[in-house]
């Protein structure tokens, strides 16, 4: 994942002039997933180190903050970028009048607000019981904070995530609907790349975040909790930062250039 998303940030070092608005979105994108990645270097060394109490509180604090900065600030980021496909596919001509660089930075900027506001109740209910355990314990939470939970899940991945379904259905019947038109084998081959994007942004987002928003909420609101535990769903959660970067390079098509 590191790897990925370093060779993310050097490519956007090297774009200049042709940062496009999906270009935006991306170094976003892997500007959350580096941080959650960051973070599991400090997890393997509270895994192995005998720490004191209060260094894992806050520990546990910074580690469910950028947990959920990755996994609420990705399925943002992909549904602008699935956001940002639809307009250039299905308005490519308007859109050059309303839509552009700025603006996408207008909306990064309002994304890292909210990210921030709606994490903010972690800071009071995320708790470390030990070196191998550091998590929000969704089970144990009172009634306003279950209420948050349930308000957190429905703007910040229910909404997002239909949103960008809604505008990869759109983008891919428009281009299912001029690749049938067209008898140019290379008109055609060109169409499949944009494609290929939002499948892949469908697929990496519904593999890695429904699974955890699921359980999360079940677990809410079931009388058996107890029983249930979520550390593979936050594991699937995580995987994604490793999987983020083929978006970029499915994206990027100068990106195999500017690497080598």
């Amino acid at each position: 994942g590191m790897l990925g998303n370093v060779a993310v940030l050097l490519s956007f070092t090297c774009l200049g002039k042709s940062f496009k608005p999906s270009h935006v979105f991306l170094l976003n994108l892997a500007l959350c997933d580096s941080a959650w990645l960051l973070t599991l270097s400090l997890t393997v060394y509270f895994r192995f180190q005998i720490s004191n109490l209060d260094s894992l509180q806050i520990f546990g604090k910074i580690k469910r903050i950028s947990f959920d900065v990755n996994i609420y600030g990705s399925i943002v980021f992909i549904g602008l970028i699935s956001f940002d496909r639809y307009v250039g596919t299905v308005h490519p001509i308007s859109s050059l009048r309303w839509w552009n660089v700025g603006k996408a930075k207008i909306c990064s900027a309002l994304t890292w607000l909210g990210l921030l506001l709606g994490i903010t109740p972690d800071l009071f209910v995320a708790t470390c019981e030990n070196s191998d355990t550091c998590t929000s314990r969704v089970h144990s939470l009172f009634p306003p904070f279950k209420m948050l939970l349930i308000i957190r899940t429905t703007l910040c991945f229910l909404l997002p995530f239909s949103a960008m379904l809604a505008f990869s259905t759109m983008t891919i019947c428009v281009l299912r609907r001029r690749s049938r038109g067209r008898r140019n084998k290379e008109l055609q081959r060109a169409s499949r790349k944009p494609l290929q994007l939002v499948a892949a942004a469908i697929l990496v987002s519904a593999a890695s975040f429904v699974p955890y928003h699921i359980l999360a909420v079940a677990l809410t609101f079931m009388p058996a909790r107890g029983l249930v535990t979520v550390e593979l769903c936050e594991a699937l959660c995580g995987f994604s930062s490793c999987l983020d970067p083929v978006l970029y390079i499915l994206a990027c098509e100068q990106f195999k250039r500017k690497m080598q």
